[in-house]
């Protein structure tokens, strides 16, 4: 006694709905596989966020302030030369009173520090400007820091 056996054709919808499934698995799985090997982002310390700008009158008060300081002229005194090895500036943000930079001072971890902090024990923060930061020393006397220069890939 033999039995043959009918083969079955399994009919295209099913087929296509097969096809669609394992497509959706493979997305998921790559999607949740990045996720898991994703770098994490570093998260600033809160102390560190600036306040946002109100939308209303301050603002464009602040942005006038903000605008003035770009483009005033360099202070009446020549700023005073300053080791390199001191104050690093990383970056600045400009908001009128509320201006701030990053610098790391002394070769410790870069910080935010507001508009008139102290930098260190002779160092407080004077001036913001668009890419450099007017300190002045215990002594009245001004340095002026400035921004690295962006490295770029066109020349």
């Amino acid at each position: 006694m033999t039995r043959s056996f009918k083969a079955t054709r399994i009919p295209a919808w099913s087929r296509t709905l097969t096809v669609l499934l394992w497509l959706a698995a493979a997305y998921l799985a790559g999607y949740w596989l990045s996720q898991w090997l994703a770098p994490r982002p570093i998260a600033a310390p809160p102390s560190s966020l600036a306040q946002p700008l109100a939308a209303s009158g301050p603002a464009s008060l602040q942005a006038a302030e903000s605008l003035q300081q770009m483009l005033s002229s360099t202070a009446a005194t020549p700023p005073a030369a300053l080791e390199a090895s001191e104050v690093k500036l990383s970056g600045v943000m400009m908001a009128g009173p509320q201006s701030t930079i990053i610098a790391a001072v002394n070769g410790e971890k870069p910080r935010v520090f507001e508009l008139g902090e102290p930098l260190s024990a002779a160092l407080r923060l004077h001036e913001v400007r668009a890419s450099s930061a007017v300190l002045r020393r215990s002594d009245g006397s001004l340095v002026v820091v400035e921004l690295p220069e962006r490295e770029t890939l066109l020349r």
